[in-house]
């Protein structure tokens, strides 16, 4: 699923260049984004210094990305706060946190988050967030859907594996010419 989260959205927007990944986690989404070519700057924005400490432990699976790629900048920070505070702008907005149900993980599902992100996003960008599916009930996975559709009104909801699900969403319609796609999918870095 982590992997999946960073190619799906780089395939819906096959422009990116500039990323922000809300949520380092094991690496391996910023190393899925990695290997595409076309990424210029990922800002990866982790709140924990321990999990950012913890990213030694899986480098071996990540490619080591995190201290091989310089495109990679770790931002010690509250991921809302990042993007309520900076001037960027990004083509692409992933946002992976812990369940909803943790403390202080809740304001990543919110319309105002989303709202921010959206203004975060170029012309065209598209926002990603992961949903786990096995500890949340369905009402609330529907309010979330429909919270998302809020400032993004075109939502689509990829099942990634058992209970994960990648939520895409932009402005406006997800346009991908399928000759590009499938350029994109036969590199081998990808």
């Amino acid at each position: 699923a982590q992997l999946l989260l960073g190619h799906f959205p780089a395939f819906m927007t096959l422009n990116a260049r500039r990323v922000c990944v809300i949520g380092l986690g094991s690496g391996m989404t910023i190393a899925s984004l990695a290997r595409h070519p076309q990424i210029e700057r990922i800002d990866c924005i982790e709140i924990s210094e321990e999990v950012i400490r913890a990213n030694e432990y899986f480098a071996p699976f990540c490619d080591d990305a995190l201290n091989l790629d310089p495109r990679i900048h770790v931002i010690r920070n509250d991921g809302r706060n990042h993007l309520l505070l900076t001037d960027e702008k990004y083509d692409l907005i992933i946002s992976e946190p812990s369940n909803p149900w943790i403390a202080g993980v809740a304001n990543l599902f919110t319309r105002e988050f989303f709202q921010i992100c959206a203004q975060r996003l170029q012309p065209g960008g598209v926002f990603c967030l992961w949903l786990q599916g096995y500890t949340i009930s369905i009402d609330n996975f529907r309010l979330v859907t429909r919270t998302l559709g809020d400032p993004f009104p075109f939502v689509s909801v990829w099942h990634t594996s058992t209970n994960d699900y990648a939520m895409i969403a932009g402005r406006e319609p997800f346009r991908v010419p399928i000759d590009e796609f499938l350029a994109r999918v036969a590199l081998p870095s990808v």
